[in-house]
């Protein structure tokens, strides 16, 4: 599941010309933490805040629905 996470969160970076280390700063992350999801899954609320930065439901994360 994180690979997929993070795979969705880089597909929504490049087709809103942005980076993920801008969406780290939006959702008032660390940076190099969504990175990491690549091997580990991510926690609810880093979860929430990304998804709120991006304008995306939590669905589309966990189930890849939008």
């Amino acid at each position: 599941m994180a690979i997929d996470i993070y795979q969705r969160i880089q597909k929504l970076a490049k087709l809103r010309g942005t980076s993920i280390y801008r969406i780290e700063h939006d959702a008032g992350l660390a940076n190099g933490i969504i990175y990491k999801w690549k091997n580990s899954n991510p926690n609810f609320d880093s979860i929430t805040k990304v998804a709120n930065a991006l304008g995306v439901s939590i669905e589309y994360f966990t189930k890849g629905d939008e």
